[in-house]
């Protein structure tokens, strides 16, 4: 014997759920809240944004002029590409140009960090000598060693085997 349950997810008593009448609305109130949150949070972002952005523009251009000039090109290659895309990226840059400054300004950050992290450390001993500067005089009573050099080794194929396999490796 199968025994099958039913749940009803809702409110009202056309949905045939719960005993509340105000139940779909009080959903749709849920989702109006929400939006409502976060259009004055993304206004908010936007307002403090815009009052930033030149002052990000110069740190952008001071740090890495060449963020800014490979957005243009991504830019003129995008408008070059697909005219009607580019035309609309280039309208929303400049409309949403607070937005366009911060990423900028994040782009720079992030390539400074990186470029940073790549260039190699300057290690020094606790007498103030880098590692680079330290002398060989000490290892003069050691003899340097030789590198053993190996025979080459022929490989002979078998014979009667003469597959696509065995040729892979000729």
């Amino acid at each position: 014997m199968t025994i099958f349950k039913e749940f009803k997810l809702g409110g009202g008593t056309s949905q045939g759920g719960g005993k509340s009448p105000f139940g779909g609305f009080a959903g749709l109130m849920s989702l109006a809240v929400f939006m409502l949150i976060a259009f004055f949070l993304f206004k908010g972002i936007f307002w403090i944004l815009s009052w930033a952005a030149p002052v990000l523009l110069i740190a952008t251009l001071v740090m890495d002029y060449t963020v800014v000039t490979d957005f243009v090109k991504f830019l003129m290659k995008l408008l070059k590409d697909n005219p009607l895309f580019g035309v609309v990226a280039i309208i929303l840059s400049l409309v949403a140009y607070p937005f366009t400054a911060g990423f900028l300004f994040f782009r720079a950050m992030m390539r400074r960090t990186m470029n940073k992290m790549q260039q190699p450390k300057q290690e020094t001993f606790a007498d103030g000598k880098s590692v680079n500067d330290v002398d060989d005089e000490g290892y003069a009573d050691y003899e340097e060693i030789e590198t053993l050099e190996l025979p080459e080794i022929e490989v002979q194929k078998a014979k009667g085997r003469d597959n696509d396999y065995d040729q892979m490796f000729d």
